[in-house]
């Protein structure tokens, strides 16, 4: 069994929305080939409730692909809407919502001794790895680059296809137009992702030099948003979309917009890091120690 994923629900993050929406023959071939190779007979794409022109094109990309004979008998797809929270951008969660998304399909297996969909093995894909799957195969080329959402002050948002190897800043001017107006900051991989300064611009997009960087994407932000004002909004994010299963992630959430000082928030995002179970609550302090860094008075200016 296969099961592609296509639900964002970070700020600054819409690849599978608009590769689902232009592009879903394209998530098709990909999606063909792994089952293929997975020897998959059945394949479940996942895809977040509010995308409702990727729900209507990818339905029709499905009936298409039946009509032309190259979507046979051997492969079963359907489309799964998505049940809403973030953690089901977790592989367990995401298999877990799958099967309360079809509840009488099969019976549900035993949870957390989850092994795939229904106890069957299962092979769990985004949709940009179809997407550079089906690329790659018929082009020769799609390991080399990656698809960025560039979001903010820049002239020409959108999502851009960079080489491995080109820099936040050249990605900006050669593909989203340039800079709209002086930035301040930008937001690397989202809310878990890194913060970069507008001297930090030359540096190359990948994990070697920006280590922990997240998924594609780029928020650019102007001089009118200050370093608080980005805090408070990863503080909010992160107090949203904690399941809460964890002490570390639950009680960290809520103490972080009541840190009074820089000392108090470094030591709490430093325990967040260490105790979480699970990525979102480790990886949420990157920005805010980032933050930290770049801007050591502002986030607490009245100290």
């Amino acid at each position: 069994m296969s099961s592609p994923a296509g639900d964002e629900g970070e700020p600054g993050s819409f690849l599978d929305r608009v590769v689902t929406e232009d592009d879903p023959h394209a998530v098709l071939a990909g999606l063909h080939a792994a089952a293929r190779a997975a020897d998959a007979r059945e394949a479940i794409i996942y895809l977040r409730a509010e995308y409702v022109g990727a729900h209507r094109a990818m339905e029709r990309a499905i009936h298409e692909a039946h009509a032309a004979g190259w979507l046979g008998d051997d492969l079963h797809v359907e489309l799964v809407i998505g049940q809403g929270p973030y953690i089901c951008g977790e592989e367990a969660s995401l298999l877990r919502a799958i099967e309360r998304g079809r509840p009488h399909a099969r019976p549900l297996a035993p949870f957390p001794v989850h092994r795939g969909l229904w106890g069957c093995p299962t092979v769990v894909h985004s949709v940009e790895s179809l997407l550079t799957l089906n690329t790659t195969l018929t082009t020769g080329r799609g390991q080399d680059r990656r698809l960025i959402c560039v979001s903010g002050a820049v002239r020409e948002p959108g999502v851009v296809e960079a080489l491995h190897g080109m820099t936040a800043g050249q990605i900006i001017d050669e593909g989203a137009g340039g800079l709209k107006d002086g930035v301040r900051m930008v937001l690397v991989g989202g809310p878990r992702g890194r913060v970069l300064n507008a001297d930090e611009l030359d540096l190359p997009l990948d994990p070697e030099h920006v280590p922990g960087m997240g998924y594609g994407s780029l928020m650019v932000l102007s001089e009118d948003v200050t370093p608080r004002a980005l805090a408070e909004h990863l503080f909010q994010f992160t107090a949203a979309e904690s399941c809460g299963a964890c002490t570390a992630c639950r009680v960290g959430a809520s103490l972080m917009p009541k840190m009074v000082d820089s000392e108090a928030l470094t030591t709490l995002m430093e325990h967040m890091s260490s105790a979480a179970r699970c990525g979102f609550g480790r990886e949420t302090p990157r920005p805010v120690l980032d933050l930290l860094r770049l801007y050591p008075g502002e986030l607490f200016p009245h100290k």
